[in-house]
């Protein structure tokens, strides 16, 4: 890092003995002891003009009993931290006013040391995406990525729009009905994003195969569908075959869930099914389909904010982990606990 500074989101403030930085957000946040006062002095010289060099010499002005490589050390420690920022780093015009608002928000959320913070944007540009159903979850998490910048969509869904739909996916008006909706969905989208590269399959997938290509052809996968029944053992399947990741996005009621899985890391969906989901239900009529804009939106916007921590390397969730968050309790939000199971018949053999 050429000319380092603290990002300005993550404006330091000192109490007795100790300096917080990072704002309030837990996750990111954090604590440095500073008994002496060093540290601060260190952040105080880091205003983006000086070199780590200078910036040691400019601490050792007021204290010249401290050696210039402990000082660079310091620097170099505070750099991994992901809290500064490289101010002779270019302002990027591919980025420009559109993401600057994500742009901002990654600068805030990122632990990641980089040497621009553009690169965040980049990633997500460069990034192609399969959205497997056009529904509540997945219309949402389409929307979305788009808006977030991703440089491509693949949209697979074999339904048309109906009147029942318009209750909670957003994309799609009474004007839609009747029409496939993933040929709706790819005209919204690209007005909303003339730059968008859009996929758009109207038919039913079919086969663990048939899902392969699809992952194989895409950096990250949203299953976003619930039917046919086999279909998370189709993406699980291909999956581990590819090694591309998928994220499970989907709601029961009023529980949300979002599963972020990244083959071969952690637990793939078969340990989950074999841990949790060895049931015998009661036999009688199926569940009736429940679903509001508010849960289908909170489940696809979290759905696409998985992919893009994907994405980005920035705070992704635990692979393999389910997380859910109930519309009815606001403070009930939990995570499942699931660990790589060795007798997996899935992923066991693979590791």
């Amino acid at each position: 890092m050429r000319l380092p500074r603290v990002k300005g989101v993550h404006r330091p403030y000192r109490t007795n003995g100790a300096i917080r930085i990072g704002g309030a957000a837990f996750g990111v946040a954090a604590e440095i002891a500073d008994p002496d006062g060093v540290v601060w002095s260190l952040l105080t010289a880091m205003d983006g003009t000086r070199t780590p060099a200078q910036v040691a010499a400019a601490v050792r002005a007021d204290r010249p009993h401290l050696p210039e490589p402990a000082l660079v050390g310091a620097i170099d420690q505070l750099v991994a931290t992901g809290f500064l920022e490289d101010a002779a780093t270019a302002e990027d015009p591919a980025v420009g006013e559109r993401y600057s608002r994500s742009t901002a928000y990654y600068s805030y959320v990122d632990r990641t040391p980089r040497a621009s913070m553009t690169e965040v944007p980049h990633l997500i540009a460069a990034a192609h995406v399969a959205v497997l159903g056009v529904g509540g979850v997945g219309s949402t998490a389409a929307h979305a990525l788009a808006a977030s910048g991703v440089g491509g969509l693949t949209l697979i869904d074999p339904d048309v729009v109906e009147l029942s739909n318009l209750n909670r996916q957003l994309l799609f008006t009474t004007k839609d009905i009747g029409r496939p909706k993933v040929d709706a969905a790819a005209e919204r989208l690209t007005e909303l994003r003339p730059d968008l590269a859009v996929d758009v399959r109207h038919s039913a997938l079919t086969s663990a195969a048939e899902i392969a290509d699809l992952f194989a052809d895409s950096q990250v996968v949203l299953l976003c569908a619930d039917t046919p029944a086999e279909i998370e053992q189709w993406c699980n399947t291909a999956a581990l075959t590819t090694t591309t990741p998928w994220v499970s996005g989907a709601y029961d009621g009023p529980h949300v869930c979002v599963t972020r899985y990244d083959p071969p890391h952690g637990p793939c969906w078969r340990c989950l099914r074999l841990q949790h989901y060895d049931r015998d239900p009661l036999p009688g009529e199926t569940t009736p389909h429940m679903a509001t804009a508010a849960t289908t939106g909170l489940a696809g916007n979290l759905t696409a904010h998985v992919a893009l921590a994907q994405i980005t390397g920035v705070a992704p969730p635990p692979a393999g982990v389910p997380v859910v968050w109930n519309a009815v309790a606001l403070g009930h939000a939990f995570a499942v606990p699931v660990h790589p199971d060795p007798s997996c018949p899935d992923c066991a053999h693979r590791s």
